[in-house]
């Protein structure tokens, strides 16, 4: 069994932000805008890839991605 991949985190802190769609292309003006809070949480601090993933599942014995 290879060893599992080293990943390294960064912190996402808690937050509240609005959503807001007007400014989109073909979105109307009359749109709601609504609050969203999200709890603090960890990311990989860089983009895992099909290969970084595949890796991962050959490490921990899960199946892999289609």
């Amino acid at each position: 069994m290879c060893r599992k991949p080293v990943i390294e985190w960064i912190d996402i802190p808690a937050g509240t932000f609005i959503i807001s769609t007007v400014k989109e292309a073909g979105r109307d003006e009359n749109e709601l805008q609504y609050k969203v809070t999200v709890n603090a949480f960890k990311m990989s601090k860089y983009e895992i890839t099909f290969e970084r993933y595949d890796h991962f599942c050959e490490a921990d014995g899960r199946e892999f991605s289609i």
